[in-house]
């Protein structure tokens, strides 16, 4: 099984991103599961490059799952997202300058997407295996928000198919622990399959 764990590099009010260090602990070999074949990637945090680099991504690696990663700046906790919106509305600029406010991510696509896969089931799990986990319905409007919906919209599109999760990290203030987020992806993985 191919899985792809993407991150973001830092952006505007977020210097140090800690998914940029989850991906390059990925692909130091910083975790191993029996046949699971690891690819980490940064994705830009930029609106017209991250559908770019996800579709390049897609077509290259052909994975079964896709974990991408985001920064919450108002938890402490892995933080499950269910549900992409269609819509760009945020009030500082992207890393490519653009600022969109009350724009839709796909024209004419639904208002939300909701994740297929069953994420209370993965949060207790996750839980159980001592890794604080919440869900959440409110992944801003940023390119996160932008990344989920993209990428869910675009699950029943692409071949072969991948199943596509979406995750919050805390930042390093509020308590990011690679060790402990490595272990929540191990356990997503042992899930899914």
């Amino acid at each position: 099984m191919r899985v792809l764990i993407t991150g973001f590099p830092p952006f505007p009010g977020c210097p140090i991103n800690p998914t940029q260090q989850l991906v390059d602990a990925i692909r130091d070999d910083a975790i191993a599961v029996n046949g699971v074949q690891f690819v980490s990637e940064l994705v830009p945090v930029a609106y017209r490059g991250v559908e770019e680099v996800f579709d390049r991504l897609i077509s290259e690696i052909q994975p079964s799952l896709v974990l991408a990663f985001g920064v919450g700046r108002h938890q402490s906790t892995l933080r499950l997202e269910t549900l992409g919106v269609n819509l760009d509305d945020a009030s500082i600029q992207d890393n490519a300058s653009e600022l969109r406010q009350n724009k839709p991510i796909v024209k004419d696509g639904p208002s939300e997407i909701a994740n297929r896969l069953d994420l209370e089931l993965l949060a207790k799990e996750l839980l159980r295996a001592g890794v604080p986990t919440e869900l959440s319905n409110n992944a801003g409007r940023y390119v996160c928000n932008h990344l989920l919906y993209y990428a869910s919209y675009r699950q029943s599109q692409v071949e072969p198919a991948y199943d596509f999760l979406f995750t919050h990290v805390p930042t390093l203030e509020n308590g990011f622990d690679l060790d402990l987020t490595l272990k929540g992806i191990e356990v997503m993985i042992n899930w899914h399959e």
